[in-house]
């Protein structure tokens, strides 16, 4: 059972629900006011909660809604989770909010508010004054907006968002197309729909209305999904990028050549346009610039012209240089043959076999060219008193200088370990004088 006040008049109330609170006043017989649903609560003059759990304050203020609320007067409050408050306010589908003025909120999770707004959009929001939400997911805020294309938005006055996605702010203005954007006041452009509910190129994207009034509609600015522009005025361009080759319809300043007449006096160049004008140029400041551009190009080519003839000097120079050291090369090359055939064939006294004794050689490496190690022979005179073999880079970086402590015919091994694959030299010196120099290759 519930509880009511002692001082009213049950033939006046319904049954009171099981928890119910019912402190509200009933003027006539009735058997459906009060609080009449489980744990509901009625408070005020003429209110009725119905609804499980529901709470009715005021005057005239219905919830029947589960867990609905309503207050203020004659606010109703009808469907499951319910809130209608203010005046005459109207709150009739789950979850819905209904505030203000004869607000409505009929969509599933809409709001109403302010004054005569309507929501029947699910989950859609109106606000202000006459504005309307039917669009799922669309809001109406401002004075007399309306928005019917799903996820619209429409602000400011009598403005009207009917195309999917669209968004309609400002005065006056109409988005009617997919996607698109208007502000302004009375557009033309998108006013009418090209393509409401799906993509189109050929359909504006965004619109800048300009119109005087709803029978002189036009665009200052107007921009379709093809990138198409459209621009009602002139445009002042701090820079431009491009050869402005796709632009149409631009001003122009152009003057028509009759009856052309040129003349030229001194520096002052005259031409003669139409309707008889004359337009005067003065080319001294020009032909100045020339003047000075001509004479630094003069002397920028003399410099060149020197720096050139300079050049093939130092190149004729190095020619000449070459050509002297190809010739010492090249003799000795011939003379190390000829040391290398008297290494290999020692000089022979006249009439016998016996090798002079008396001069020192050096013999070609064996391998030549060699991978690991190489063997190279030698004869350095028993009269001697040192020797040593020097082997060196081509860059004359010595590699290894070895002590010779045999004399006579000998050879001494040489290993690759410390030697990169290269071309080597390798000089003989006996008591401090060089006695010949011959070419080694290590590779791998």
């Amino acid at each position: 059972t519930g509880y009511r006040l002692a001082s009213a008049n049950a033939s006046n109330h319904g049954d009171i629900g099981d928890g119910g609170l019912d402190l509200s006043y009933q003027p006539s017989a009735s058997t459906t006011t009060g609080s009449t649903g489980d744990y509901s609560t009625a408070m005020g003059y003429e209110t009725t909660a119905s609804g499980g759990s529901s709470t009715a304050m005021g005057s005239n203020t219905t919830a029947s809604g589960g867990s609905s609320i309503a207050m203020g007067y004659d606010t109703k409050a009808s469907s499951l989770g319910t809130t209608a408050m203010g005046f005459g306010s109207t709150a009739s589908a789950d979850i819905s909010t209904a505030m203000g003025n004869y607000t409505t909120a009929s969509g599933l999770n809409s709001t109403a508010m302010g004054a005569v707004t309507a929501a029947s959009g699910n989950t859609s929001t109106a606000m202000g004054n006459y504005t309307t939400a039917t669009g799922d997911n669309s809001t109406a805020m401002g004075n007399n907006t309306s928005t019917s294309g799903g996820n619209s938005t429409a602000m400011g006055y009598f403005t009207t968002a009917s195309g999917l996605n669209s968004t309609a702010m400002g005065s006056n203005t109409t988005a009617s197309d997919y996607s698109s954007t208007v502000i302004g006041q009375y557009n033309s452009s998108g006013s009418t729909a090209t393509s409401a509910t799906s993509f189109d190129t050929l359909a504006p994207a965004f619109v800048i209305g300009n119109g005087a009034d709803a029978a002189n509609k036009s665009d200052a600015f107007s921009v379709l999904f093809n990138g198409t522009t459209n621009i009602d005025g002139s445009v002042t361009a701090i820079s431009f990028t491009g050869d402005g080759s796709g632009l149409t319809n631009a001003g122009t300043d152009d003057q028509v050549l009759q009856n052309f007449n040129f003349s030229t006096a001194g520096s002052l160049l005259s031409i003669g346009i139409e309707n008889g004008n004359v337009v005067s140029v003065n080319l001294a400041p020009l032909l100045d610039d020339l003047t000075t551009l001509v004479t630094d190009l003069q002397i920028q080519n003399a410099i060149q012209q020197d720096q050139i003839d300079i050049l093939i000097g130092l190149v004729t120079d190095l020619q000449s240089q070459n050509m002297v050291q190809q010739e010492q090369i090249d003799d000795l090359i011939d003379r190390m043959i000829v040391r290398e055939n008297c290494a290999c064939d020692p000089v022979v006294g006249i009439g016998d076999n016996t090798p002079d004794t008396e001069e020192a050689y050096l013999m070609q490496n064996v391998p030549n060219p060699f991978k690991s190690s190489t063997k190279i022979g030698y004869f350095v005179p028993y009269s001697s008193s040192n020797a040593y073999i020097v082997i060196s880079s081509i860059t004359g970086q010595i590699i290894q200088n070895i002590s010779l402590n045999s004399f006579g015919e000998g050879s001494i091994d040489v290993d690759k370990s410390n030697m990169s694959n290269s071309t080597y030299y390798y000089s003989l010196f006996v008591d401090g004088r060089r006695i010949e120099t011959k070419k080694m290759i290590a590779k791998w």
